[in-house]
């Protein structure tokens, strides 16, 4: 369909007289292919300068080094992306933005995650809430948030575990737990409604 509509528009370009000739035609058609091909490529070559567009093997690797962030081959071409634009939105950052990114990270809504500032201390305490435990991409979600926050501040993670009181409150005991052989990491990330 591109190819045609190229051809058209170029047949349409040229005098009269040429419009009945095979010769003209066919030169046309291969001259559309190739411009066809090279828009294809220009195209192409423009999605790398766009982060929500690079791909790993080009745009990234290079958005990476502007940002001087590690390229990490085992990371998604999304996580990646994500890296990229918080490095970039390091001096614009705010409190419901950065909420935002670590609630993204987690896999938490925004709702489960509160962000308090401590402005006299110094301090970003940044409060998990929903999943109980510490998340497994912890070490990437620490780097992610260095990246974005200003150095003279100290951020503290504040997690949810399991209290005795949610254990009184569905009726389990500490002998039920032990015989469903229940070790301490799995107890206190323990959630009785699953």
């Amino acid at each position: 369909m591109k190819n045609m509509n190229a051809l058209q528009t170029m047949l349409h370009y040229l005098p009269y007289y040429y419009q009945d000739s095979k010769k003209v035609h066919f030169i046309m058609k291969k001259e559309a292919q190739q411009l066809i091909t090279i828009d294809d490529a220009i195209n192409k070559l423009l999605d790398e300068f766009f982060i929500t567009t690079a791909t790993a093997d080009v745009g990234l690797p290079y958005w990476e080094k502007v940002c001087g962030l590690n390229t990490d081959e085992n990371e998604t071409e999304a996580r990646r992306r994500q890296l990229i634009q918080l490095k970039l939105k390091r001096n614009t950052l705010t409190t419901a933005s950065l909420r935002d990114t670590v609630a993204k990270y987690f896999e938490l809504g925004s709702a489960n995650v509160e962000i308090i500032e401590q402005f006299n201390t110094n301090i970003v305490r940044i409060i998990l809430r929903g999943k109980k435990g510490q998340p497994s991409s912890f070490p990437q979600i620490t780097h992610a948030v260095d990246e974005v926050i200003p150095a003279h501040l100290k951020v503290e993670y504040v997690f949810t575990y399991i209290l005795w009181s949610d254990l009184d409150a569905y009726q389990l005991t500490y002998q039920t737990l032990d015989d469903e052989q229940i070790t301490w990491d799995e107890f206190q990330i323990f959630d009785p409604n699953s």
